[in-house]
């Protein structure tokens, strides 16, 4: 599966469920982004899972 580019940035955000960085970013950024911010509260997700099971 292809992934589309993703900010480091949005990821990071989305796994510490904060959006900290959003403010710094370029307006040219904001989609990859939130692209980072859905991939990190699902990655935050699955390792919840990994970690009660």
């Amino acid at each position: 599966m292809a992934m589309a580019f993703l900010s480091r940035r949005g990821v990071a955000d989305g796994l510490l469920d904060c959006r900290n960085h959003e403010a710094t970013l370029h307006e040219t950024h904001s989609a990859s982004y939130q692209r980072g911010l859905e991939v990190g509260a699902e990655l935050k997700r699955e390792i919840a899972k990994l970690v009660k099971a």
